[in-house]
């Protein structure tokens, strides 16, 4: 059976039960795309109507939403299994989802169940020829390439969308919220009986509009103060290179890059960051990228829009004074 011109996004909720930013993105692709091909833009979360009602804010017309219990004690499991149900039952032609280890997990499952095929590490969507082609950075980001399904719509094709690949775009519109029920028989392998927060709290990298990054740069933990300040000052988000991360001057959560995350602030501040084709696959979607290096040489200085060639331990202080002097103007 041929499938139908719908695309499907699987909604990731926080905490709060609300969609996190990454699933908006995927909303308002999915709304374009599905202008394009004349379907529908259908979301699908498993959490509270609210989360579902958000989603339409973003382009989504239609959203299934499972308010299941087994859902939140379960992650993987129940959620794939409400995602599989509807494909199989509408047909849709892309189901996009969110590349975090919880989408990837979900794609795991439902390509293991319905055997489709997928693409994963995307940072672009277009409709070419009626066909979707999909955009994946190879080569640690040296390279960029296309690809299409070539099942010519005899099967929906899963796509796994990298964080920040997206502009968010907020129509302001409603959807239709349908719920659905959890498939009988879904088995609950894990259950979450307890959540703990990281000690000072996990930074929300993919979220951050603003993000003060550090490198090997900064020799030390205790430097990592000045980054810390400067994102507190301009309202960011603090990050690292891997070196950073190797060394233990930072937690893994804060690891920008190939082995880290994808981010795309308007503003990312590189300080003592060489700029290795390693970190800029995590960061070079930025809007505005600001480089502070001691080497006017380093790679990071070649793609900055602005590069600042000095000493970083003097113009970070002069900065963070200069910022906190206009925050008091």
């Amino acid at each position: 059976m041929p499938t139908s011109k719908d695309i499907f996004v699987m909604a990731e909720i926080d905490s709060q039960g609300k969609p996190k930013r990454l699933s908006l993105e995927l909303a308002g692709k999915a709304a374009e795309l599905a202008a394009q091909t004349g379907g529908r833009a259908v979301g699908v979360v498993c959490g509270p109507a609210t989360a579902a009602q958000t989603l339409g804010e973003y382009g989504l017309s239609h959203v299934f939403y499972c308010p299941d219990p087994r859902c939140a004690e379960e992650l993987i499991g129940p959620p794939a299994a409400v995602l599989a149900s509807l494909i199989a039952a509408h047909n849709p032609w892309l189901v996009l989802l969110p590349g975090s280890p919880l989408g990837k997990d979900w794609a795991g499952r439902i390509v293991g169940k319905l055997g489709l095929g997928v693409e994963a590490g995307v940072t672009d969507l277009t409709v070419v020829d009626g066909k979707a082609q999909v955009t994946i950075p190879a080569f640690s980001g040296a390279l960029r390439v296309s690809s299409t399904f070539t099942t010519d719509g005899a099967a929906p094709g899963l796509v796994i969308v990298l964080p920040g690949s997206f502009d968010l775009k907020r129509s302001g519109g409603t959807a239709t919220v349908e719920e659905v029920a959890l498939p009988a028989g879904t088995p609950t392998q894990v259950r979450v009986v307890e959540r703990k927060a990281q000690e000072g709290g996990v930074p929300n990298l993919a979220e951050a509009q603003v993000i003060v990054a550090g490198g090997r740069g900064l020799a030390n933990t205790d430097n990592f103060a000045l980054i810390r300040q400067t994102a507190d000052l301009l309202g960011g988000a603090v990050g690292a290179t891997r070196a950073a991360v190797d060394s233990g001057w930072i937690p893994y959560a804060y690891q920008i890059g190939q082995t880290g995350k994808a981010v795309k602030p308007k503003l990312y501040l590189a300080v003592g960051i060489s700029g290795e084709i390693q970190h800029k696959v995590g960061m070079q979607t930025s809007g505005t990228i600001i480089a502070i290096n001691n080497n006017k040489e380093a790679p990071i200085m070649q793609f900055a829009d602005l590069a600042v060639v000095g000493d970083l331990f003097k113009i970070m202080p002069a900065l963070n004074a200069e910022l906190a002097r206009r925050k008091q103007v």
